[in-house]
């Protein structure tokens, strides 16, 4: 089994990697610079935690991963199979 050490979601996620191949020392200053506007507060302190290493954080947070929308999926295929066996029988 091959561990991957990066994985990228989304169309964006991948116009970032293609700009650090092509720009890496500006990207990370954008970022830098992004991270320090967007997520950081020179005014408030962050609330004290005890993190979410060794348990979930508090909230409406999920694990699935996607898993919810694969039961639909399924859902949705089984409900288009009983469509179409029901029509096959009324017409035949």
């Amino acid at each position: 089994m091959r561990v991957k050490d990066k994985v990228v979601v989304g169309p964006a996620g991948r116009a970032l990697v293609r700009q650090s191949k092509m720009f890496p020392g500006r990207t990370e200053r954008m970022m830098a610079t992004q991270v320090d506007h967007t997520h950081l507060s020179r005014k408030e302190r962050a609330p004290a935690t005890s993190g979410n290493l060794y348990e979930p954080a508090p909230g409406p947070g999920s694990w699935d991963g996607g898993r919810k929308t694969t039961v639909r999926w399924i859902a949705a295929m089984a409900a288009l199979v009983g469509v179409v066996m029901g029509a096959r029988r009324l017409l035949c």
